[in-house]
């Protein structure tokens, strides 16, 4: 039988609003020391907006780190207990609609060390949030078609955003948009 690394009790190193990072002691199978640095954050939730004319909003963010402009989708926070609430607020704040219905696409841990859980919006109504401040975002209605070709040839350089973006136009080819819309 394998042995196992053996972890002990975490500590927080540093506590933010949104992350958090904790050391582990462990003692690994040979019996040598090692600390593990874990991070952590709030669970996430990703938009797929569909309008009426069944294009997705995609958005144009602007990103003071990198100083430049970059293709997104609405995402954030979730509230830890109602993810769906995150969602519909994250909509809100990003693109100024609502969404009368809100179907999970799925929901993950793979890759990650908190929650994400990816929705489909569609029965769209005008319904602004104030963005958070300093956001520089853009509503930018298109076809899924376009959408997944921004994702497959790098212009979302978020992997987890294009991979969202390919499940979607998957399930769209494969099921048709009563399979992705149900």
């Amino acid at each position: 039988m394998r042995k196992h690394t053996t972890l002990g009790k975490p500590k927080t190193i540093f506590q933010g609003r949104i992350y958090k990072i904790t050391e582990v002691p462990a003692i690994l199978p040979d019996g040598s020391k090692k600390i593990f640095e874990l991070a952590y954050r709030a669970p996430m939730v990703v938009v797929l907006a569909f309008n009426n004319k069944r294009q997705l909003l995609v958005t144009r963010e602007y990103r003071e780190r990198y100083t430049k402009y970059f293709w997104h989708l609405p995402a954030g926070r979730a509230e830890s207990k109602n993810p769906k609430a995150g969602a519909l607020r994250e909509l809100r704040e990003e693109t100024g609609f609502s969404a009368k219905t809100l179907h999970l696409l799925y929901a993950t841990t793979a890759g990650y060390s908190w929650p994400v859980f990816a929705y489909i919006a569609a029965n769209l109504t005008r319904a602004p949030l104030p963005k958070d401040l300093g956001e520089d975002i853009t509503v930018v209605p298109m076809s899924l078609v376009k959408a997944e070709r921004l994702a497959l040839t790098g212009k979302f350089v978020d992997p987890f955003l294009a991979y969202t973006i390919a499940i979607a136009a998957f399930t769209v080819r494969s099921k048709g948009w009563k399979g992705l819309l149900h």
